[in-house]
């Protein structure tokens, strides 16, 4: 009878995502996820598999390039925060949070689930310095950014360099850095071609922006003053333009004299 009722269940779930696939995904608006209670007594004993059902449909809904695109992340974060509800102990799910969410405008529900993790995961090393990075760039709290790396760094297989993080971050640690490090990591442990894809691509505009802020206080060291002009790098020898900018926008100095990009990285 267990094996009927996991068939079944199997058949029901599959149907479902043939059915999203289809109709839900054209239609973001009309989508609508039940109650995380409802939804856990609906599936049983097999919570996992609804798990699993409902990360696909997060990771297929935020995958959408489409013109309801923004709609669709919506709800991609809260198909993310059922299947975080309904097997906490699913690694998956905490790393789609940290690696994609908050980098589209989704920090605090990328916390919200990430938070999770060290109860049900402790002795991942990973997901608490993904919490790490959060509360740093997006909360803008040093201190509690700190006690996660610390913790981190705690924890089997946690790279040597962890264990310096927590006292860089109050007065040496630059967000941009910290950023390149963590895309890094999670690019090391990504799995899914499409989501590595969007990774690797925020990631080499991000290189490339850390690259010419250097060179800039290079410029400043050479001549006493800041460049008027992101192009002035190459005039004066220092940079070979055009550098590798993969969402077709153009690199530019900011009024604070900090290297920028006028694309939104999306």
């Amino acid at each position: 009878m267990r094996f009927l009722v996991f068939g079944l269940l199997c058949l029901f779930f599959a149907a479902q995502i043939n059915l999203s696939t289809r109709q839900r995904f054209e239609n973001p608006a009309n989508m609508v996820f039940p109650l995380k209670e409802a939804a856990t007594v609906a599936s049983g004993e097999f919570t996992d598999l609804a798990s699993d059902y409902y990360l696909f449909t997060s990771a297929v809904l935020y995958s959408s390039e489409e013109r309801k695109g923004r709609v669709k992340k919506s709800w991609a974060v809260e198909a993310l925060k059922l299947a975080a509800y309904l097997d906490p102990y699913y690694q998956e799910v905490y790393w789609m949070a940290g690696s994609l969410l908050p980098w589209d405008g989704y920090a605090d529900p990328a916390l919200e689930i990430l938070e999770k993790a060290p109860r049900y995961l402790p002795d991942n090393w990973r997901n608490l310095m993904s919490l790490g990075i959060l509360y740093y760039m997006f909360q803008n709290d040093n201190e509690k950014a700190a006690e996660y790396f610390s913790e981190a760094a705690q924890k089997p297989g946690a790279p040597k360099y962890l264990k310096f993080l927590a006292s860089r971050l109050y007065y040496k640690a630059n967000k941009l850095g910290l950023a390149i490090l963590f895309l890094r990591n999670q690019l090391d442990t990504c799995t899914d071609k499409t989501l590595c894809e969007k990774i690797e691509k925020r990631l080499i505009c991000l290189e490339s922006i850390d690259y010419l802020n250097k060179k800039v206080q290079e410029y400043v060291a050479l001549f006493g003053y800041y460049p008027e002009k992101i192009e002035d790098l190459e005039i004066a020898g220092l940079v070979t333009f055009p550098l590798p900018e993969p969402y077709g926008g153009k690199y530019y100095l900011t009024k604070e004299k900090k290297v920028w990009t006028t694309s939104n990285m999306r």
